[in-house]
């Protein structure tokens, strides 16, 4: 017999023990942490403001972009814009053929010094053009110029 015939090849028992058992897949395990992601992701986006637009400005491009031609339009509509800033954004619901942008509230510093709120309300199209708007009346939870100390 020759060597090789004689010689018995080594056998991979020993080292089976070595080898690490493939790792238990728990689905559940990572539903917690998803879930609590998940309730913070909303939270974030209904009280973060750059939050809400990031998420609208990729989710949401045609109506992200009417509410922020409606909300320029009512900035530049405020009797002194350089003071002027959005307090709400507004909503904005699709109609027939375009966006209507309810209740955007611009706050202003009024004569007094103090800030005076009001509404403004617009159509824009899908290319993104103002069609129409609108100056409104203060806001109702807007407190009354008299009711502001000095």
């Amino acid at each position: 017999m020759s060597e090789d015939e004689q010689r018995p090849e080594p056998s991979k028992a020993p080292y089976v023990h070595l080898r690490r058992a493939a790792p238990k897949r728990r689905p559940l395990r990572l539903l917690a942490p998803l879930v609590f992601a998940a309730i913070v992701a909303l939270i974030l986006y209904d009280r973060v403001p750059a939050v809400r637009t990031a998420v609208d400005r990729i989710v949401r491009p045609a109506e992200h972009q009417a509410r922020e031609v409606c909300q320029q339009t009512a900035l530049a509509a405020a009797s002194e814009p350089r003071y002027a800033r959005v307090v709400a954004p507004g909503e904005v619901h699709r109609t027939g053929g375009a966006y209507y942008v309810e209740r955007v509230v611009i706050g202003e510093m009024g004569a007094d010094g103090n800030e005076s709120r009001f509404t403004y309300n617009c159509y824009v199209d899908p290319a993104g053009a103002l069609i129409r708007g609108a100056r409104g009346a203060p806001p109702a939870s807007a407190p009354a110029a008299s009711e502001n100390p000095p």
